[in-house]
């Protein structure tokens, strides 16, 4: 058996860590199961609010609920796709994301702001290949380093910061937005992000793309799936343990993994 399939074998085996509810307003929480079909007035809107360029993925969604097929994660080209096959430089819709807290990474003291909520520095920028010649304005937020969310979560006031130009609009979609306070609808767009050390004397590893969610100033910001496909972070049996961009880095300096 090959090396490769040990370490598969011996990672699904491995038991889960239990998640830590950082925010009790935000905590996990077992949700309803939902009619999908609830979806479809929202869902008919839209085709008369958005770009008629994100028709074809509206009708695609619309198409996959009433027929009781799968739904995708997003939807571009009229069709249903994964998060690695979006073609970035085109526009694609989400059918939903969560912002559930259930934090199990950690990252080292020399990136770490808040020990109690695990907050790193993230500088934030539009989409540039989306946003074209225009310079991008930037903006620094701590966010809390979390692995229940599946997008980034930003709110009025960082739209504010990050100026938006009128032509960008056009690459933002409607979402549902799982929270533990029950479901919500939202608006999502796609940026890129970078990560900061904690005291913002420099930046670590390269820009990621991330999809933002749009909520209220008390909810917590929150990474979301683009930072774990970008970083790997680990929690070892003495402390926090750090970050690396290759899975292999860290089980070859990390003897517990």
């Amino acid at each position: 058996m090959s090396s490769e399939i040990q370490e598969e074998q011996a990672e699904q085996q491995r038991p889960e860590r239990p998640s830590t509810p950082l925010n009790p307003v935000f905590a996990p929480v077992v949700t309803q199961p939902r009619d999908p079909k609830e979806r479809l007035p929202g869902l008919e809107r839209c085709l008369k609010t958005y770009p008629a360029v994100q028709h074809p993925n509206i009708n695609a969604l619309i198409n996959d609920i009433k027929a009781e097929r799968k739904i995708w994660g997003f939807y571009q080209n009229g069709q249903g796709i994964e998060w690695d096959d979006i073609n970035r430089k085109m526009f694609y819709w989400a059918s939903s994301f969560s912002a559930l807290i259930s934090s199990t990474v950690y990252p080292p003291s020399a990136l770490i702001r808040n020990e109690q909520m695990q907050e790193i520095l993230l500088q934030i920028r539009l989409d540039e290949e989306l946003l074209g010649p225009i310079d991008a304005s930037y903006i620094f937020q701590t966010t809390v380093n979390d692995c229940g969310s599946s997008a980034l979560t930003l709110n009025n006031a960082d739209l504010t910061g990050l100026n938006i130009p009128p032509h960008y609009y056009n690459n933002f979609f409607e979402v549902e937005l799982e929270t533990a306070m029950g479901r919500k609808i939202t608006e999502s767009f796609p940026v890129e992000c970078q990560l900061w050390t904690a005291d913002g004397h420099h930046a670590v590893g390269e820009w990621f793309r991330e999809n933002a969610v749009i909520i209220t100033p008390d909810v917590p910001h929150l990474t979301g799936c683009g930072f774990r496909r970008h970083l790997w972070g680990v929690h070892g049996p003495t402390g926090r343990a750090g970050f690396a961009v290759k899975k292999t880095s860290l089980r070859g300096t990390l003897p517990f993994l």
